[in-house]
C-alpha cells in the first residue's frame, strides 16, 4: 500500500506547492509511482509548478461524484512516466464529505507508491479534505529542518535564529563569509544529475515558431541564446518572461539570475545592473515583461549615469501575462486588472534617458536588432511586440 502525505500550512505563500511538485518529481525519478494531488480549491496551481498547465480536464471531485475513474482523471506527466497529477476543482461541491475523500485516497494507496497532497492555505474545507486520511503531514519547515543542519549568515546578530532554529550561526558580511566557506567546501560529483537535466532539455519539444506579425518570444529567446557569449549573465523578471527564458535560454558557462517564486516584479533590471557593475567584462542581459519593467524603469537613470553597457529585452504584450493566463484557465477568461493599454512608448522613454532603443515587430526584426544590441558598446533596450495570447509554455 502506498503512503499519502499532506503538505499543509496555516497561511499562503509558504512554499507548499513548490514542495509538493519538487518532492513528487524526485520520488518519481527514484522509480516510485507518484501522484501529486492538488487540494488547493480555487487557486489550484500545482499544474503550473509541474509544467502541466491546463493538462488536467477532470478533478478529484469528478471521481468522488462518479463522473470519472481515477485512471481517467489522473494525468501522466509528459516527461516523467511515473509522475501523475490529479487537480482540484475551481469550487468545492457542497456534497463532498470527508468519508468520500477517504475512499478516494484508499484507492490512490492501492495504485500509487506515494501521493503528495497540496493543501489549501489555512484550516478550512481544503485542509480538512487534505488531512482526513493522510498517513502523515508536512506542516512546517521546522519538521524538515530536524533532518538537516542550518547555517544562518547575517550581518545583524538580532536576525540570527529569529524564524527558524539555527545550528551554525555566523555573524558577518555574506560575501566575505561565503568566500571563506568556499575554500573549505569539497567538490561533489554531480555529473549524473547534470546529464539528466540536459536530457530533459533535449527531449522537451519547445513550442513557438517565428512569426511575421509579432515576436514569438520562445523562438526568439532560443535565437538570442545562440548569439550570446559563453559566460553571459541573464536576469529575468517573474511572470511569462521568466518561464520563456528558463525553458528556452541555454545557459553555458554563465549565470541565470531570477527571484524564482518570490514574485518580485521589477527584479531583472536592477539585478542586471548590479551584475554588470560587479562583472564589467561579462555580457549581461535582462529579460523583462512590460508590467515588471515599469516597476523599476527609473533605474534607467542609474544605467545612464553609470554608463553600464547592459542590454535589456522588454516583451510588450500590453498584459500582465501570467495573471491573465490564470484568469483564462481558472476563471473562464474573466479578465480583471490585467490589460495594460496605457503602456508608454518604451523606445521614446528609453531615448529620453539617452539610452539607445528599438522596436521589433516580428522575429526577423528581433534577431537583426538583437545582433545590433549585443555588438553595441552602450546600454541598449530592445522592445519586442508580443501577441497577448502567447502562452508561457
Amino acid at each position: 500500500m502506498g503512503q499519502v502525505i499532506a503538505v499543509v500550512s496555516g497561511k499562503g505563500g509558504t512554499g507548499k506547492t513548490s514542495f509538493t511538485a519538487l518532492v513528487g518529481s524526485a520520488l518519481a525519478e527514484m522509480g516510485h509511482r507518484t501522484l501529486c494531488l492538488d487540494c488547493d480549491v480555487g487557486l489550484r496551481n500545482l499544474d503550473l509548478a509541474l509544467g502541466m498547465s491546463d493538462s488536467a480536464l477532470m478533478d478529484f471531485t469528478d471521481i468522488i461524484l462518479s463522473r470519472a475513474t481515477l485512471e481517467q482523471a489522473a494525468v501522466r506527466h509528459p516527461r516523467c512516466d511515473r509522475l501523475y497529477l490529479l487537480t482540484a476543482p475551481v469550487g468545492l461541491h457542497e456534497d463532498i464529505r470527508t468519508s468520500e475523500m477517504k475512499g478516494l485516497l484508499d484507492e490512490v494507496r492501492s495504485r500509487f507508491d506515494y501521493c503528495l497532497i497540496d493543501s489549501g492555505a489555512g484550516l478550512g474545507d481544503a485542509f480538512r479534505l487534505a488531512t482526513c486520511a493522510a498517513d502523515r503531514a508536512v506542516v512546517d519547515p521546522r519538521e524538515i529542518q530536524r533532518r538537516m543542519a542550518t547555517i544562518h549568515i547575517d550581518v545583524d546578530p538580532a536576525e540570527i535564529g529569529k524564524n527558524m532554529r539555527v545550528d551554525v550561526p555566523i555573524v558577518g558580511d555574506v560575501k566575505q563569509v561565503l568566500a571563506a566557506l568556499a575554500e573549505k567546501v569539497q567538490p561533489v560529483e554531480c555529473r549524473d544529475w547534470v546529464e539528466r537535466v540536459l536530457r530533459y532539455k533535449r527531449e522537451f519539444v519547445p513550442r513557438g515558431q517565428d512569426r511575421e506579425d509579432t515576436v514569438e518570444p520562445r523562438s526568439f529567446i532560443r535565437a538570442l541564446s545562440a548569439m550570446m557569449e559563453e559566460d553571459a549573465i541573464l536576469t529575468a523578471d517573474p511572470g511569462q518572461g521568466q518561464i520563456w527564458a528558463a525553458i528556452n535560454f541555454t545557459q553555458k558557462e554563465g549565470r541565470f539570475l531570477t527571484s524564482g517564486g518570490l514574485g518580485t516584479m521589477g527584479y531583472a533590471l536592477p539585478a542586471a545592473l548590479g551584475a554588470k557593475l560587479a562583472k564589467p567584462r561579462r555580457q549581461v542581459l535582462a529579460v523583462c515583461g512590460d508590467g515588471a519593467f515599469q516597476m523599476s524603469l527609473c533605474e534607467l537613470a542609474t544605467v545612464a549615469a553609470s554608463h553600464a553597457p547592459l542590454k535589456v529585452v522588454v516583451f510588450d504584450n500590453r498584459r500582465l501575462g501570467m495573471v491573465r493566463e490564470y484568469q483564462n484557465s481558472r476563471y473562464a477568461r474573466r479578465h480583471i486588472g490585467t490589460h495594460m493599454d496605457g503602456n508608454p512608448d518604451f523606445v521614446a522613454l528609453c531615448q529620453a534617458y539617452g539610452i539607445p532603443a528599438a522596436l521589433a515587430k516580428n522575429n526577423r526584426e528581433a534577431e537583426r536588432l538583437a545582433k545590433e544590441m549585443l555588438q553595441s558598446p552602450r546600454p541598449y533596450v530592445l522592445v519586442c511586440r508580443v501577441d497577448p495570447e502567447t502562452p508561457s509554455v
